[in-house]
């Protein structure tokens, strides 16, 4: 009988069975069921650079429960900003990223049916799953012919006990990045921690004696000592107290890998363990630490990889509910 109906009907419905038996075929069951299911993703700013912090956003066609990503060998935790649709995670570029295509691979799984037989119809459709290529473009430097800076004698030939504090110090600041939260504590964008002319920006590179002498991985700000230093976004304080080279120094976790450092304080407003708001104050600037003069630098640090502070400021970043 099975056989009869088929060849039974016309040529052009004959047709119509035969490519959908094709596609059942070619694609797998959860390619099929979600083939007409639109997963938009979107990147901010429109061209990410090299050493720059962006946002990542993603909008499921259905209420999601959990989204995580990869992204540059790097694991990226996605967080929903009006309750399973909408998804952001901040994430960046090293300085050492080639400019090309980069895969974001997306895993993430539909918060489950309310009744038995919708979940039968959700089947396979629970997990989505997509790969996304997002450009990175190159970040242009800027050169400096550096001047012998004049620092006290300690930071440039540490004695003994001093290189062992230097490196006591290390593994303390690994320990401390090593608790940022994968959750977001940011919300809205950030801002600069204080209003003041940039003396240095991230990623100039200064040649001295013709020989490469060192990249500026952060940001300087021109500070008269006592100026209040702000909070750049929400977080919790990982590590506030006096390092040899920083000086007095606070490490602020924003979450999802994304942590502030701000150096040579004079004074300290916070400790470990607190929670801060958006501008809360951390302290006032001086010239603490390795220094040629009063000046606060700040670096911006995403799983490790040095960032501009700056590029992160210019971004329109959600705010959570």
């Amino acid at each position: 009988m099975l056989g009869k109906s088929i060849f039974g009907v016309g040529a052009r419905a004959r047709l119509s069975i035969v490519l959908g038996l094709l596609m059942v075929a070619i694609l797998p069951p959860a390619a099929v069921a979600k083939s007409a299911r639109a997963i938009k993703v979107e990147w901010q700013p429109a061209k990410p650079l090299t050493g720059a912090a962006c946002l990542l956003k993603v909008t499921a066609p259905a209420r999601l429960e959990e989204l995580h990503g990869k992204w540059l060998d790097h694991e990226i935790q996605f967080d929903s900003i009006d309750g399973g649709r909408t998804w952001v995670a901040l994430a960046g570029v090293s300085l050492a990223t080639k400019p090309g295509k980069y895969p974001l691979d997306l895993d993430g799984k539909e918060v489950p049916a309310p009744s038995q037989k919708a979940r039968q119809r959700q089947g396979t459709q629970g997990d989505l799953t997509l790969s996304k290529k997002v450009p990175v473009f190159a970040l242009k430097r800027k050169v400096i012919q550096e001047k012998q800076l004049e620092v006290e004698k300690k930071y440039v030939a540490p004695d003994p006990e001093t290189l062992k504090r230097v490196a006591q110090e290390k593994e303390m600041k690994t320990e401390a990045y090593s608790k940022s939260s994968p959750r977001a504590l940011w919300s809205g964008a950030f801002a600069r921690p204080l209003d003041s002319v940039v003396t240095e920006a991230f990623g100039v590179r200064r040649v001295f004696n013709a020989d490469l002498h060192r990249d500026h991985l952060g940001v300087d700000f021109r500070a008269t000592p006592g100026t209040p230093v702000l909070a750049a976004n929400s977080g919790t304080v990982l590590l506030a107290r006096e390092l040899f080279y920083e000086g007095n120094c606070v490490i602020l976790d924003h979450g999802q890998g994304l942590v502030t450092i701000y150096m040579h304080f004079s004074k300290l407003a916070v400790k470990e363990g607190d929670h801060v708001e958006h501008l809360q104050k951390l302290g006032e600037s001086g010239a603490t630490g390795r220094v040629t003069g009063p000046h606060l630098h700040v670096s911006l640090q995403w799983k490790g990889v040095p960032l501009d502070l700056l590029s992160l400021t210019v971004l329109k970043l959600p705010e959570f509910q």
